[in-house]
Order: C-alpha cells, then sequence, then structure tokens
C-alpha cells in the first residue's frame, strides 16, 4: 500500500518533474562554460527555485491557479533561476546594509 500512494505521487508530479528536467538542460545549455560546479550549483539552485515557486503557487489561496500555468511558471522560474538569484542576493545585501531604507523603498514600490 505505501508503494501505491509514492507511486500516486510520482504519477501527479509527472508534469512538474518533467518540466523541471527541462528547465535545468535548457539552463544548462545555454551557457558558454561548463564545469562540474556549475552544473552542480545550476542544478541544486534551479531545483530551489522552481520548489520554492511551486509552493508558493499551490499556497495562493486568493486567486485560482490551474494546475498547467503552475507547471509553466515552476518552468519558467527553474530556466531563469540564475536571474532570480541575483536578484533574491541583491535583495538580502540591500535589506542588510540598511534594512529602513530598504522597507521604505518597498513600501514606495507598493503603493505605486
Amino acid at each position: 500500500m505505501h508503494e501505491s500512494v509514492i507511486w500516486l505521487k510520482l504519477h501527479e508530479s509527472l508534469s512538474l518533474i518533467i518540466m523541471f528536467m527541462l528547465a535545468c538542460i535548457a539552463s544548462l545549455l545555454r551557457t558558454e562554460k561548463h564545469s562540474l560546479i556549475s552544473v552542480i550549483t545550476g542544478i541544486i539552485f534551479s531545483g530551489f527555485i522552481a520548489y520554492s515557486v511551486n509552493l508558493l503557487l499551490t499556497d495562493i489561496t486568493i486567486v485560482n491557479i490551474s494546475e498547467n500555468i503552475r507547471v509553466v511558471a515552476v518552468g519558467i522560474s527553474a530556466y531563469l533561476n540564475r536571474y532570480i538569484m541575483d536578484i533574491l542576493d541583491k535583495l538580502a545585501v540591500q535589506i542588510s546594509s540598511d534594512p529602513i531604507k530598504t522597507l521604505s523603498d518597498i513600501r514606495k514600490i507598493w503603493k505605486k
């Protein structure tokens, strides 16, 4: 019975897994230099971003997001993982250097 539950979960997530694999391959193919470290970090970062976006879109209850839209959003975010990680890194540096100014900037953006 435990094996059937695992198989059912795997079958339900098959489209997400395929999209993640395709996004990882596409992301790795667009880099000019390949090394073991860049491949491993690319896959790990892509997995982190894809998993985070999937959790975010699964948890959003304000808007009813279809399964296909969620899979596409996860694939796009996995493909753009380097840019998303750069944005998160710059945001973390800005928050740690001057948190009050960062909060006021975010409030200004949010009000627009």
